[in-house]
């Protein structure tokens, strides 16, 4: 080998090891920002989720006020009987879509957070890769030096 061979080899080696490694560190950074936008996401979504039961839940209790007051200006009591039951079925079918409501915020928001752990992970798992890919190239290129200056 000349003696500009061995510097060259081993700067080859230094810089392929460097490459994988900063490729498994810029990797690791792109799925933590994954994770990231999908974790906030996921806050927006359950919310969203909360505001929208909110919205509903009012718009129930107007509504109901609407029934009692067009009952009550026909002059029937709407506190007991069938007006009663049928203001109870309306705030009923309101808190159910309300609950509906929350729990498609609180799903979503679930599947973003299972989605941001899973980013992170595969992120590291990138990045260990990244270091195992570096030691082997390290190891074959010392490996292939040291034969080459055997011969």
């Amino acid at each position: 080998m000349t003696e500009f061979a061995i510097p060259a080899v081993i700067g080859g080696i230094g810089v392929s090891a460097f490459g994988q490694l900063q490729a498994g560190k810029n990797e690791q950074a792109e799925f933590e920002q994954r994770a990231a936008v999908d974790r906030a996401e996921a806050a927006e979504s359950q919310r969203a989720g909360r505001e929208q039961g909110r919205l509903i839940r009012a718009e129930g209790r107007r509504f109901a006020a609407t029934q009692r007051a067009g009952a009550g200006g026909k002059g029937i009591q709407s506190f007991t009987g069938a007006p009663l039951l049928l203001q109870q079925e309306t705030i009923s079918e309101f808190e159910r879509e309300a609950g509906i409501a929350q729990a498609e915020g609180a799903t979503t928001a679930s599947q973003l957070l299972s989605q941001a752990e899973f980013d992170e992970r595969t992120g590291k798992r990138r990045r260990r890769a990244s270091i195992f890919g570096a030691g082997s190239s390290i190891l074959t290129g010392g490996g292939s030096l040291a034969l080459a200056l055997r011969n």
